[in-house]
């Protein structure tokens, strides 16, 4: 299949900003049907954030319950979104205010992205597909607990949960709470608008994460934190794969972070003692052919010669846990990540 042309134009909005910041980015959205958009967002407040050249280490945290704690059944009824004076989650120790607004579009900007969820649409009686939502839909959005705005030790922050027995999309049997990249200020949910940019196109394409995953299944302790894709399967994506596991009581509070080729699930390793609850950045950046990688403001000594074009990022989180890799695994144990912020740029 040939790439979408490229955009022809770029914006520069802000991932961690205040409801004004959303305005001003969409008057700076070009409408080009057909095309594969850019966006650029950059990190505010410095002061109260890590940067990319920040690689000083983070407090260490657990904040989760043991899956015996959760229902053995996975509820997909919705609720009405969180009240802001609800007070912390039982399940994780979080505060779900995030302080700055009860909706994740409050923390971090969402108006390039697709959220995918691990249940069905409610408007959709019998659906066995995972509920998906975009804008202008995910500016006043929110679902406990797969997608809140909450706020820990490291400040306010989204949480992307997904469990082992959720709702999958058709072409994966593991279930997710993600977003994927799309063009900037995109009007509805349409391939028409779905980001595609290749890694050999002239540009420089990059996503900086600052994020923490709080919690992995038992059996099979692993999940996705961030991903590059192309038009037919992941290109590489940071995975974090828990120590220990194997059976449903088992606790997991210590990981691997690996960089994948493909299906080559160990390609790099990264971090061999990451401890669960500890915020960490990571960066992708994509250009002429060559994918390079940073983690906690660091380059990393690897890379990666790569020609595909059709290609998107992805953030959140995608548990790598299901009935076929973990059959012993109780359906309502889950994978968590939480984002603090992020910056994406196509230049």
């Amino acid at each position: 299949m040939r790439e979408r042309p490229n955009s022809l134009f770029s914006g520069r909005i802000f991932a961690s900003r205040s409801w004004a910041n959303v305005l001003a980015c969409l008057l700076l959205v070009t409408s080009s049907s057909g095309c594969s958009s850019t966006t650029s967002t950059q990190r505010q407040d410095d002061a109260a954030m890590a940067t990319p050249a920040d690689a000083s280490p983070l407090p260490d945290r657990v904040a989760s319950a043991p899956d015996s704690q959760l229902d053995s059944n996975i509820s997909v009824e919705v609720t009405s979104p969180k009240d802001s004076n609800s007070g912390k989650d039982s399940n994780s120790g979080k505060d779900s205010n995030s302080g700055d607004g009860q909706f994740p579009a409050s923390v971090i900007d969402l108006t390039s992205w697709k959220l995918t969820l691990p249940i069905p649409d409610p408007a959709m009686a019998g659906s066995k597909d995972p509920w998906e939502l975009g804008t202008p839909d995910l500016a006043a959005f929110s679902i406990d607990p797969w997608f809140t705005a909450v706020r820990d030790t490291d400040g306010p922050a989204v949480s992307f949960r997904a469990p082992h027995g959720g709702i999958t999309t058709s072409g994966s049997k593991n279930a997710r709470s993600e977003l994927r990249e799309m063009n900037p200020g995109y009007p509805k949910k349409s391939s028409l608008y779905a980001a595609a940019w290749g890694t050999n196109d002239g540009k420089t394409h990059t996503l900086w994460i600052k994020q923490k995953v709080t919690h992995l299944t038992s059996v099979k302790p692993h999940t996705v934190t961030g991903q590059i894709h192309d038009l037919r399967d992941d290109v590489t994506v940071f995975r974090i794969e828990g120590h220990g596991g194997g059976t449903p009581d088992a606790r997991v509070t210590t990981a691997d972070i690996w960089i994948t080729d493909g299906d080559n699930t160990h390609a790099f390793l990264v971090e061999s003692n990451y401890v669960l609850g500890t915020a960490f950045t990571v960066k992708f950046v994509v250009s002429a052919g060559v994918i390079r990688y940073e983690f906690n403001g660091q380059p990393v000594a690897y890379t990666q010669t790569k020609n595909t074009t059709g290609c998107y990022f992805k953030l959140g989180n995608y548990t790598q846990s299901n009935s076929g890799t973990a059959p012993t695994e109780v359906d309502a144990a889950y994978a968590e990540t939480l984002v603090y912020a992020y910056e994406l740029t196509h230049q």
